[in-house]
């Protein structure tokens, strides 16, 4: 599952986060073993 990035290399891990704040639920997530190092969409 690649979520929101368009592609996803061999040897990048990519994670689904749930978070809140508040009381207020959200997402994002992070690619792992990129070039640039990590890449969060939050």
């Amino acid at each position: 599952m690649t979520g929101p990035f368009f592609f996803r290399g061999k040897g990048t891990t990519v994670y689904h986060i749930d978070y809140e704040i508040g009381n207020r639920r959200k997402e994002g997530w992070v690619k792992f073993g990129g070039f640039l190092g990590p890449d969060w969409r939050l």
